[in-house]
């Protein structure tokens, strides 16, 4: 199943997102050829904007609001939540496979929807944008590993104690 398409066009202020990490230091043209050919999409609380049901051709800009991010299932809790300025559906866009996770609206959330095509012709065009786009992968990147690292010493540490559990135990004493 494929994402909803966005239901109305951009009506956004260049000037409203040259100060955010996607877009720091892009020259106005480029973004205002990118925002003329973009779309925003509103989503209500509760509602799923990805899944890994769903197949991605866009990377989302929030605007207002926040989304909840979950891994495997939405009624797990949820790995982060991302605000304003931040982005989502980076990584499937980019490697153009399923999300990995569940993007959820926390609450009322607008966001700019960028289409695949159009941001890989701005980082064509800028190199300030890939570097941006770049920077903004390997923070997610690091953010996964050290979601591993820590439920991994959750698996092996009582949390109330800060010891050991029987689990790292017998590991150890195989």
């Amino acid at each position: 199943m494929a994402a909803p398409l966005p239901v109305w066009l951009a009506e956004v202020p260049v000037d409203s997102l040259k100060d955010l990490r996607l877009f720091k230091g892009v020259e106005t043209h480029l973004l205002e050829a990118l925002i003329a050919r973009s779309a925003t999409r509103s989503l209500v609380a509760g509602e799923c904007l990805l899944s890994p049901a769903m197949i991605n051709q866009y990377m989302y800009l929030i605007l207002e609001g926040r989304l909840r991010v979950h891994l495997g299932s939405p009624e797990n809790p949820p790995i982060y939540l991302l605000g304003p300025g931040e982005c989502s559906g980076e990584i499937s866009f980019m490697d153009s496979e399923r999300p990995s996770a569940h993007v959820i609206a926390e609450a009322d959330t607008q966001v700019l929807c960028l289409h695949r095509d159009l941001v890989l012709e701005l980082i064509e065009r800028s190199s300030k944008a890939m570097h941006n786009l770049l920077g903004i992968l390997c923070e997610r990147m690091r953010r996964g590993n050290q979601l591993i690292v820590d439920t991994e010493r959750n698996a092996n540490v009582d949390t109330l104690t800060g010891l050991f559990n029987r689990r790292r135990l017998e590991q150890l004493f195989e």
